[in-house]
């Protein structure tokens, strides 16, 4: 009798009580929380690098200055023969030739903004995590401009009238007909070499030595089978490998760009490249005022505070010192 009425009792708990369990259900989440640690610094997100825009492919060129908005310069040549005298009479000199292409930059503004309202500065003096994300905010607006600079500079854009560095329609091209990154015999190396020899001689070719090319830009999925492939193919061959027999035979430095990778650029093929890197009279990325935060302002509750730079696009007055190859494999 006793045991009936205990377990009565018991069901009429746990009717009535329904929602009461519900919410100290919820009360038991809130106290988990105060068990979790919670880290103060930011995990911020990561970036590719920027190596085309940061300079480290071609110069920066800042010499317009930041008030400038366009920009000119002059592409030289001429023709001179001379001959040998029988007499000396004027009419026998044969008189030099001089003539000079002139070519105009477009100087254009960059901008965005960063900012915060009353709320986030509360937040962040309780909250160093806020903090830290408000912190973050101008980065990401410096990283903003590095991104267009990096497009615009290796794409260009007829909008401004910007020729890009890997697809200047003034530079040589020649096309790829053999893989440059698979081999299976050593047949398939010679003339991955070859071709390789073609676009390296090129420039030198068309300017008489005059520009003999310092630097060749390849993808990375090129780069990283030339650093391990051997040069003479074969199991166990101890020769350099093919990244080392070029840099030595032909005295440049080869380096990867993620952006000849049609896959991860706006390329619509993958290229490689060879250029007289250093000069910025023959190349250079004009730059003209690097990121800047301005003085901020308060519009109602919120703080903005405007960021600008200015950039005019690739300046390649000697496109024959350069050569492109196409359709790489």
């Amino acid at each position: 009798m006793i045991e009936k009425n205990t377990v009565a009792l018991r069901q009429c708990q746990d009717t009535g009580l329904g929602d009461s369990m519900r919410k100290d259900s919820s009360l038991a989440s809130n106290m988990a929380r105060e068990l979790e640690f919670v880290y103060t610094e930011v995990i911020e997100q990561e970036h590719p690098d920027k190596p085309f825009a940061m300079g480290e492919i071609i110069p920066i060129d800042s010499r317009p200055g930041p008030g400038a908005t366009t920009y000119v310069y002059y592409e030289m040549g001429g023709t001179a023969t001379a001959v040998v005298l029988n007499t000396y009479a004027d009419s026998e000199l044969p008189e030099v030739g001089l003539f000079a292409r002139r070519h105009f930059g477009q100087m254009e503004s960059m901008g965005n903004k960063w900012g915060y309202n009353v709320e986030d500065l509360d937040a962040a003096a309780m909250s160093p995590t806020t903090g830290n994300l408000l912190t973050m905010k101008p980065r990401l607006a410096e990283r903003a401009h590095v991104e267009l600079w990096n497009t615009k500079g290796l794409f260009g854009d007829d909008n401004f009238g910007w020729n890009g560095f890997l697809n200047h329609p003034n530079v040589p091209q020649l096309a790829s007909a053999t893989s440059w990154s698979t081999f299976t015999n050593q047949a398939e190396i010679d003339a991955c070499l070859e071709e390789v020899r073609l676009m390296v001689e090129t420039p030198d070719d068309l300017t008489n030595s005059v520009h003999i090319p310092n630097r060749m830009l390849v993808p990375k999925f090129v780069f990283n089978a030339w650093q391990f492939q051997r040069v003479s193919f074969g199991a166990g061959d101890l020769s350099e490998t093919i990244l080392t027999w070029l840099q030595k035979s032909f005295n440049i430095e080869i380096m990867w760009l993620l952006e000849l990778d049609a896959s991860k650029g706006e390329l619509t093929d993958n290229r490689a490249m060879v250029y007289k890197g250093g000069d910025m009279d023959i190349v250079a990325l004009v730059r003209t005022k690097d990121f800047t935060q301005h003085e901020g302002r308060w519009n109602g509750l919120r703080f903005d505070i405007p960021c600008t730079s200015k950039f005019g696009g690739v300046k390649f007055s000697q496109p024959l010192s350069a050569a492109l190859t196409t359709a790489v494999t």
